[in-house]
């Protein structure tokens, strides 16, 4: 029982400076020397007591990186860094509507980036490996370069 006690107390304690996933949890209590047994019962009473919720936190890590501008696969790609589970971040990413959202948002950088310029081919280029490094897909990439295309043809 000393074992458990400590265990869950070791917990607590990385708690105070991070907001793990439950598998980040588990990996982080394994590395510390605790035996399987103490990290499940640590990591259940840690559950219930609210401590540890994957749903939330991939709901937390969702809105942050869309109100910094963040596309759906760096999210993604955040997420499952976080250790959490494919199951949780599809039910997550379903109830933010964040994939409604995305051609906004890329049309929002795309915005804060051609104020004051002139719209060239360079420049479309440019905004399109911005929107790739910020995690867009190819889909709307592509659709707001063609837009944006249209728009030097017009001119």
């Amino acid at each position: 029982m000393k074992n458990y006690n400590d265990c869950f107390n070791r917990g607590l304690f990385y708690l105070k400076y991070t907001t793990p996933s439950i598998d980040k949890m588990k990996v982080y209590l394994r590395d510390k020397g605790y035996e399987d047994d103490d990290i499940d019962v640590s990591v259940k009473k840690m559950i219930s007591l609210g401590y540890l919720d994957d749903y939330s936190l991939a709901m937390e890590t969702i809105r942050n990186m869309t109100n910094q501008g963040k596309g759906i696969y760096a999210i993604r790609t955040k997420l499952f860094d976080k250790r959490i589970s494919r199951e949780i971040i599809d039910e997550a990413l379903d109830d933010s509507d964040i994939l409604k959202e995305q051609k906004h948002l890329a049309v929002k950088q795309v915005k804060k980036m051609i104020v004051g310029k002139k719209l060239d081919v360079p420049l479309i280029l440019k905004i399109s490996r911005k929107l790739k490094y910020l995690g867009y897909s190819n889909g709307i990439i592509y659709d707001i370069e063609s837009q944006l295309r249209s728009r030097i043809d017009d001119v």
